[in-house]
Formats: C-alpha cells, sequence, structure tokens
C-alpha cells in the first residue's frame, strides 16, 4: 500500500522551525513526533512570553497562544491602583481571573476580593471604609455631642477624621482628612455631632471615583481642591 496520502507523523527540526501553532513558535525547535508526549517550551509571538506545551496539543490546535498574553506583571501590581484598592502582595496576575484575592484599601482594611471584580472597576473599595469611623461614632457620640467649641483634635477621643485646625464654629467647614480615601475633605462640626459627616462622600458615591481622581491630579500640581464644592 503506498503512503503517499497519509499523513506525516515525524517532522524534523528544520521542519518545526518554520511552523505557526497560532500565536506560539516552538523554541529551540526540535524533531518530534505527533504523537509524542513530551511538552516543550513555545515561545509567544503576542507577548514575548514563554511556556510550555505538550506536543500533539501544537499541532491539533488544541493550544495556540500562551494563555497569559494580558497577564500584569509583580512589578506593575505593586504600584497600580484600582479605585482605592491594591494588591497586598503583588504578583502577576490575570484580568479575567476568578480566584479571590487580598487587597489592601486607602482606609487601612484588607478584604478579599475576585480579581476580575476589581480590574473591572465593580469593585473599588474594601466596602467597608465608614466602619471604623461609624464605630467611633457610635462609641463616642454622648461625649461627642458635650464638646464644647473651640474644638482642639486631642479633644476628640481618637477620632478617625484628622482635623487640620482647631474648630472654632460648628456650623463652618473646617479642613481634615477623610478617613477612608485620606483626600483633603471640609466637614462641619455639626454633621459630625450628628453623625452625618463621617467621610468625604467618596463611600456613599456621593463624589464620583472619576472627581477623586481629578482631584489627586490638582492636588499633584500643589493647588487646592475641594470636592463639596
Amino acid at each position: 500500500m503506498s503512503s503517499i496520502n497519509q499523513p506525516k507523523k515525524f517532522f524534523t527540526a528544520e521542519e518545526v522551525h518554520l511552523m505557526i501553532f497560532g500565536s506560539l513558535i516552538m523554541w529551540p525547535a526540535e524533531a518530534c513526533s505527533k504523537g509524542s508526549h513530551k511538552k516543550v517550551p513555545c515561545f509567544c509571538i503576542e507577548c514575548g512570553k514563554f511556556t510550555s506545551v505538550a506536543i500533539p496539543n501544537l499541532f491539533n490546535g488544541h493550544t495556540t497562544s500562551c494563555g497569559r498574553c494580558n497577564e500584569v506583571s509583580a512589578e506593575e501590581m505593586a504600584v497600580r491602583k484600582f479605585g482605592r484598592l491594591m494588591q497586598k502582595v503583588p504578583k502577576a496576575t490575570m484580568p479575567g481571573s476568578g480566584k479571590t484575592d487580598e487587597w489592601a484599601c486607602d482606609c487601612g482594611q484588607t478584604a478579599s476580593i475576585i480579581t476580575h471584580s476589581v480590574f473591572s472597576g465593580y469593585t473599588v473599595s474594601c466596602g467597608n471604609c465608614s466602619f471604623i469611623v461609624k464605630q467611633w461614632y457610635q462609641n463616642n457620640k454622648t461625649k461627642i455631642k458635650r464638646v464644647k467649641t473651640p474644638v482642639k483634635p486631642e479633644h476628640l477621643y481618637d477620632c478617625p477624621i484628622i482635623f487640620l485646625d482647631v474648630i472654632v464654629n460648628t456650623n463652618k467647614p473646617v479642613p481634615a482628612l477623610c478617613p477612608a480615601c485620606k483626600n483633603t475633605c471640609h466637614p462641619r462640626w455639626s454633621g459630625v455631632r450628628q453623625g452625618k459627616s463621617l467621610t468625604c462622600g467618596c463611600v456613599s458615591s456621593i463624589i464620583s471615583r472619576q472627581a477623586m481622581e481629578i482631584s489627586k491630579f490638582i492636588k499633584s500640581l500643589g493647588s487646592e481642591f475641594k470636592t463639596e464644592f
């Protein structure tokens, strides 16, 4: 029986060197049989990463890429911020991963959040940013209501809101640092006494994430920015 029409099962290194398997090339190229179960190193021409692939999966089209083309490096994750979140332990991460990871929030708390939820922008904080300040208010509200002006920061019973000036008028805005996002805000002491002005509004979305990003940029230029106005 003639073997002319039978599919080829063995390839020399020179032949493999000329082959492209989707986005992959075998590197270094080597002589191989289609039926071999050996894994070989492959180079992804799309992103430049290396991966290891079983020879049959290359020839039958099962594997056509490294599977990590969109991977964000550990170095980038160390400096990249998602709303008020940063990866607690920076590592190479796939944006579409459905795995849960630990994320550090600007408010100082840590939360376990699904990775793709963070990358998509659906989750931008630990979801519990105001808990500490609300708990402080509940524990101290009787004392807070008794405080008379002028109010100095040391009179505020370890208040998470860091006031930057002495409060001399309960209805006058006073510069302070928001306990959730650490940005400058201008709460009124009358609002704090009622438990209403405990954050700048970032937690309740009164101030949008885009506005907060713009405010940070303006501050980086040395100018003051009041988000409430």
